[in-house]
């Protein structure tokens, strides 16, 4: 900067390089000099100008991650490239959903529910059953097994695996299905863009690629980036407007009683609402700060606490760490990996080394660091 007598009192600035002022009162001080304008108390040639991002300058040709693009700064703009990204679905906790376009909803439903299944124009036929069982005594509702259909039923190119809470994963070596499993995750990826992730409890994410766009049906909704019509049932028709109704749609079995109306589990177990606070308040304090701007957190808060007032003992409640894992996945996605577990809150997976060949699948390599922070593994190598 240079000293003048008389500089303008409303100096140009990277955010309005050409920005006249009415006022033109001449004041002393320290200006840029001329050709160049100010931003955070720097001088710059307008054209190097800065991009800013959520309070933080970037360089021009600094890059920053955008879901699965990449923006770089040009000219004071971000210039981002708009490949159609994936798009995931999640269960989690006591029946926590979240549909391929962002629609949250809660179903307490004791029944196998078709969780995502292709329609008859997608080129990848495919169907996710997921078992729902009650898990305590607040009427609560858990994932015991998923099933996993590939392929068109009666013909050789079907193909089925099982996924049973606390039983071995037996893989057919015939099966499109590639099995993977980390720390206490397992993976299961088939040709055409399909991902399962399973933490062999209550968490469970479905990933498609776009190519799935729009030709899919089930609990996880219809992946049209509309979360309006999410809600749509067997037929087809307009989206329906009870939760109960959506649900009741997608059961497997007819002889399944309704899905039930959810209800606050800290209205009916009063006492424990403190307690439960008190474990939920972890995503509200400084340990997830850093992602309160990137994810809303409130929506999981609420979730937890209601997962919490659930539980049968004060303990290490399995809904309480799996709907906070479920916030820390999402923190992940946007690029901030939370490090949370503690030997006393949600305890961290001990020291593993692990083989695992990227080479072959560059898709489940990228799916596996989005999810890393949620496991909470404390070390981890690859051969």
């Amino acid at each position: 900067m240079v000293y003048q007598e008389c500089g303008s009192s409303c100096p140009k600035k990277c955010s309005a390089p050409s920005a006249t002022c009415a006022d033109q009162t001449c004041v002393d001080g320290c200006f840029c000099p001329d050709g160049t304008v100010l931003h955070n108390g720097q001088c710059f040639v307008p054209d190097q100008c800065p991009c800013t991002h959520d309070g933080k300058d970037y360089q021009q040709g600094e890059m920053i991650p955008h879901e699965c693009n990449t923006c770089k700064c040009h000219n004071r703009n971000w210039m981002c490239n708009e490949t159609e990204c994936p798009a995931i679905c999640s269960s989690f906790g006591d029946s926590h959903y979240t549909t391929f376009d962002g629609k949250h909803y809660d179903l307490l439903g004791n029944c196998d529910y078709v969780l995502a299944k292709s329609l008859d124009e997608n080129r990848y036929p495919f169907e996710i059953i997921t078992e729902n069982v009650p898990c305590g005594s607040n009427r609560e509702v858990c994932t015991k097994a998923i099933q996993f259909n590939v392929g068109t039923p009666g013909t050789s190119n079907f193909y089925h695996l099982s996924l049973i809470r606390g039983r071995p994963i037996e893989v057919d070596s015939r099966s499109p299905f590639e099995v993977k499993s980390v720390g206490n995750f397992v993976y299961v990826t088939i040709p055409g863009g399909v991902t399962l992730q399973w933490d062999r409890g209550t968490q469970i994410y479905v990933q498609l690629t776009a190519e799935h766009k729009g030709k899919v049906e089930g609990l996880c909704g219809n992946f049209n980036g509309n979360t309006r019509d999410d809600f749509k049932g067997r037929q087809g028709g307009p989206p329906l407007i009870k939760v109960t109704d959506f649900g009741n749609e997608w059961k497997v079995h007819d002889y399944c009683q309704p899905p039930i109306e959810y209800i606050d589990t800290c209205l009916k177990n009063a006492g424990q609402k403190a307690w439960a606070k008190q474990k939920c308040d972890i995503l509200s304090n400084k340990v997830f700060e850093p992602c309160h701007s990137l994810v809303d957190y409130h929506t999981f808060h609420d979730k937890c606490m209601l997962d919490a007032c659930a539980c049968d003992i004060k303990g290490e409640c399995e809904g309480i760490c799996t709907t906070v894992a479920a916030y820390a996945h999402e923190c992940a996605v946007k690029g901030t990996p939370i490090d949370w577990r503690s030997s006393g809150f949600c305890r961290k997976f001990k020291v593993c080394n692990y083989s695992f060949v990227t080479q072959k699948n560059p898709f489940l390599k990228k799916l596996f660091f989005l999810f890393i922070s949620t496991l909470g593994i404390v070390h981890i190598s690859f051969h």
